[in-house]
């Protein structure tokens, strides 16, 4: 089911089973906080069509994303400094 964050979407994935998050083109996001993707076999895939792909800004001195997972993919992302 959609959801309007990449946190929500790590809340409800589950781990080992490859789950995929697939982001949409249009998608932009500013974050406050660490994404953490804590849950093994994760992916967090963003879809480009055309020069559309989509945006995730950090917004203040934190870090975009901690991995602590293994087996973890994050792909395709615009990423920027809010």
């Amino acid at each position: 089911s959609p959801v309007a964050t990449i946190s929500k979407a790590l809340e409800l994935a589950t781990a080992s089973v490859g789950d995929v998050i697939v982001v949409l083109p249009t998608h932009n996001e500013v974050v406050t906080s660490t994404l953490t993707v804590s849950k093994i076999a994760v992916s967090i895939i963003a879809l480009k069509v055309g020069n559309t792909r989509p945006t995730i800004k950090i917004n203040g001195a934190t870090d975009l994303f901690s991995i602590t997972a293994s087996s973890v993919l994050i792909q395709g992302f615009q990423l920027g400094i809010d």
